[in-house]
């Protein structure tokens, strides 16, 4: 995680959340299990619907780019909140 001390404790943990998003193969439930969980949120279950009825390869690659995108756009808006006085 980047240098962050001047941000409150909860920003940085929200910051480091997004910085560490990225999930291994083993730690994903599956697709079945996403579209049947009652807590998944009805924008994640729309874009994977719509993902598995699209080529997997460039659904894939688009879903890479979308992850990236939101992540960097979470990191920014966390950053571009007001900073913590006196650091930690």
């Amino acid at each position: 995680m980047a240098d962050h001390d001047d941000l409150s404790p909860g920003v940085r943990n929200a910051l480091a959340s997004v910085e560490a998003a990225a999930y291994r193969d083993d730690d994903l439930p599956s697709i079945n299990a996403v579209l049947s969980d009652p807590s998944t949120s009805g924008w994640l279950k729309l874009a994977l619907a719509h993902a598995l009825d699209r080529d997997v390869v460039d659904a894939a690659n688009d879903a890479v780019v979308l992850a990236a995108l939101l992540s960097r756009h979470a990191s920014d808006m966390l950053a571009a909140l007001p900073r913590h006085p006196g650091g930690a």
